[in-house]
């Protein structure tokens, strides 16, 4: 538990720790993550427990009354003896209300009343600051300005209200009601305002070198020597994996297994047995004889494109001498020679991976080199390698800065070259899970069908065939690209084999391309629980933690007990065990309440297997997981959705996540915020969304450390 709690730091911990399944902890289960904490994390920098059930902002003694006396403006708790957690959804006898701001409602039960040892140390409510407040309670594991100690804050995936939420019900771990409502606003406004003032800057890539995806190597090869690997070549690459947060370019998701160097050998020397070396070295660098000037040339030019920058010294000396100790052999030619050179560079890291240079100040910022830059484009925008005028322009900003004009003129080349139809392709496939959903519930057709059919729907909004729409217009539009099978499937008449364009209007709940079948099949569940978190990820983007360890127990327990429930009853009984758990489950289910009516592979149908009936109806829940405004159904729905910024930006964060390769939870909010403002401005579509994410001064940027 030790690497998983650094690895989140202390507040992503928070919010962690409020992630459940839709289960109320025990006071054992509770007990025993509160020793996990202990026993794994250093607790000698920890302040002492300061008395439990107080609100440190003012400075009369806090007050605990019955539960049933609580109003909006007091914190209601379950207590279990030291420990306690939220219960405002839950009538437990074992509850009493905070009363901090405002006064408890009179009772005949006499109050128990508890004091703050901050009050006790403070002259007076006005020193309680947040600053004071950070010092006592958060310093000893996050550091006096955030940045070290066990846990430092290193991103600001949470927003303002969820912060709150979480210090109050999960801050500090080994006294959770410490810092309650107006404790935490403090904090938060401390550590937002003060520590991470003017946003949280890029953090270099974890890990700093990012591997080229599997369609990427197979690109490259393809985009320099015209050649294709074979099917059992291909079979034996990497399987690039996503979940409901990622796409096959985040470095996050990214591994390195005992078997990937033998993939990448299998695929070196299929491409050589199939090229025709001769003649290709001839065409990439005018010569294909054993003489020292071509065993210098062949490797000078050959890694220009495969490692996308000039070889060094060391790395030219190494495969001259290589291609001429291979020439020299009994028996050997230059084919032999050179296409020892290709196998050794197609395995080579500096092929495999994508590195940028980022040591330097610690916390510093540097300008990417026109070689970093000109990669990092053509992994971008094409997939693929930097072709010859891409590499021409990465030489030229080796003797000149970088102008938006030059970066403009190259964008605009780029995106108008075939190649760029992979980037439009893959982006979609990732944002939908079309590229790793199985579908077993599908038979192979249907399967295809479904996916199929949704990409070419959100390729043709994108400009393919068509005038491109506002991406906002996804959510409203009542146009889907369909296979006969599944207009037939929707109630449509037939418009014969094939893709073709259909109006859905008349289709029940088929309004926005969250209602395609395609989508609903990817997800792979009917569940609120999995439909919403794919959904509040992704349309949202709003982070989802993993629940805690420890509690698999508690979640196979609720899933036996809402087995054979509809998604709304399963719903109802998540919600009814009240408690954090069900808190967070409001944050990120009610989206998926709309689409009740789809079964698992998105065909409607307004009751279940067992005629019990379905529903469309619920709210947008908003950033803190409370009723939102209500919809009847899909279509309304997706109005709110279209309206909605949080939306909009949404697009922006993952697109520079698609591009950079970095979750956006490590991104600097003025980014997002810039780009999404440009984008905007530029009509609202997938281009304009591209260019505003490689124009923006972060992508042509890299973040350094000192080591």
């Amino acid at each position: 538990m030790t690497s998983w709690l650094k690895a989140l730091g202390l507040l992503s911990l928070a919010a962690v720790l409020s992630a459940c399944t839709g289960e109320t902890e025990s006071s054992s289960s509770h007990n025993a993550m509160t020793s996990s904490l202990q026993s794994n994390t250093s607790m000698a920098s920890m302040p002492n427990a300061i008395s439990s059930s107080v609100n440190h902002s003012s400075s009369a003694p806090a007050t605990m009354q019955p539960v049933d006396q609580c109003n909006t403006t007091n914190q209601c708790r379950i207590t279990y003896g030291a420990q306690a957690t939220d219960c405002r959804d839950s009538g437990a006898d074992n509850s009493v209300c905070i009363c901090g701001d405002a006064p408890c409602v009179a009772t005949s039960s006499s109050p128990t009343t508890t004091t703050s040892s901050v009050n006790a140390s403070s002259s007076s409510a006005n020193t309680l600051t947040g600053a004071f407040l950070y010092l006592d309670l958060c310093s000893g594991c996050h550091g006096l300005d955030g940045q070290d100690k066990i846990f430092p804050l290193n991103n600001d995936m949470l927003s303002a209200n969820q912060m709150v939420n979480a210090i109050t019900a999960t801050m500090p771990p080994t006294a959770i009601d410490d810092c309650l409502q107006a404790c935490a606003e403090k904090i938060t406004d401390h550590i937002k305002n003060d520590l991470l003032a003017g946003g949280i800057k890029l953090e270099p890539r974890r890990p700093l070198v990012a591997r080229l995806t599997t369609p990427q190597i197979l690109n490259s090869v393809y985009d320099i020597f015209s050649v294709s690997p074979g099917a059992e070549v291909v079979a034996s690459m990497p399987v690039e994996s996503i979940d409901e947060k990622g796409f096959i370019t985040l470095a996050d998701n990214q591994r390195m297994e005992a078997q990937y160097p033998r993939a990448y050998n299998l695929l070196a020397q299929d491409i050589i047995a199939q090229l025709n070396i001769s003649n290709f070295a001839q065409q990439l660098a005018s010569c294909n004889d054993t003489g020292n000037a071509c065993a210098t040339k062949f490797p000078k030019v050959l890694g220009l494109h495969l490692f996308r920058r000039p070889l060094s010294d060391t790395e030219q000396n190494h495969y001259s001498t290589l291609l001429s100790d291979v020439a020299a052999l009994d028996g050997a030619n230059f084919n032999d020679a050179a296409g020892a050179v290709i196998a050794a560079m197609l395995q080579a890291p500096q092929f495999i991976y994508r590195p940028e240079q980022e040591t330097g100040a610690e916390g510093g910022t540097r300008e990417l080199n026109g070689y970093e830059l000109a990669s990092r484009l053509a992994y971008f925008l094409w997939q693929s390698t930097p072709d010859a005028p891409l590499l021409a322009f990465a030489q030229s900003l080796q003797n000149q800065p970088l102008k938006t004009a030059m970066l403009k003129s190259q964008i605009n080349r780029m995106m108008q070259d075939s190649r760029f139809a992979r980037t439009r392709t893959t982006f979609w496939a990732d944002y939908t899970i079309t590229s790793t959903a199985s579908l077993l519930n599908a038979d192979t057709q249907l399967a295809s069908d479904l996916k199929t059919s949704l990409m070419a729907t959100l390729e043709r909004a994108s400009g393919v065939g068509a005038n491109p729409i506002a991406l906002q217009q996804l959510f409203t539009t009542q146009t889907m690209m369909l296979t006969e099978r599944l207009a037939l499937d929707l109630g449509l008449p037939s418009k014969g084999e094939g893709l073709k364009l259909y109006n859905t209007s008349t289709a029940p709940q088929r309004t926005g391309f969250l209602s395609h079948p395609g989508l609903l099949a990817n997800i792979g569940s009917t569940s609120f629980v999995g439909r919403g978190v794919v959904m509040t990820e992704r349309i949202l983007c709003r982070h989802i933690p993993e629940p805690p360890s420890g509690i698999q127990a508690a979640i196979d327990d609720t899933a036996t007990a809402t087995k054979n429930l509809t998604p709304r009853q399963a719903k109802d009984y998540r919600f009814g065990l009240g408690g954090v758990c069900a808190s967070c489950h409001r944050n990120f289910e009610p989206i998926a309440f709309a689409f009740e009516r789809f079964d698992v592979l998105g065909r409607y149908t307004e009751q279940d297997s067992q005629g019990r009936d379905l529903f469309s109806h619920g709210y947008l829940q908003t950033e803190n997981g409370d009723e939102g405004t209500a919809y009847d159904d899909v279509a309304g729905l997706m109005s709110l959705l279209a309206q909605n910024e949080e939306t909009s930006s949404c697009f922006a964060q993952n697109m520079l996540t698609f591009a950079t390769g970095r979750s956006h939870a490590a991104t600097d909010i003025n980014t997002i915020n810039e780009a999404h403002a440009n984008y905007l401005a530029d009509g609202g579509t997938f281009n304009a969304l591209i260019q505003a994410i490689a124009l923006h001064p972060a992508f042509h940027q890299t973040t350094t450390v000192a080591n």
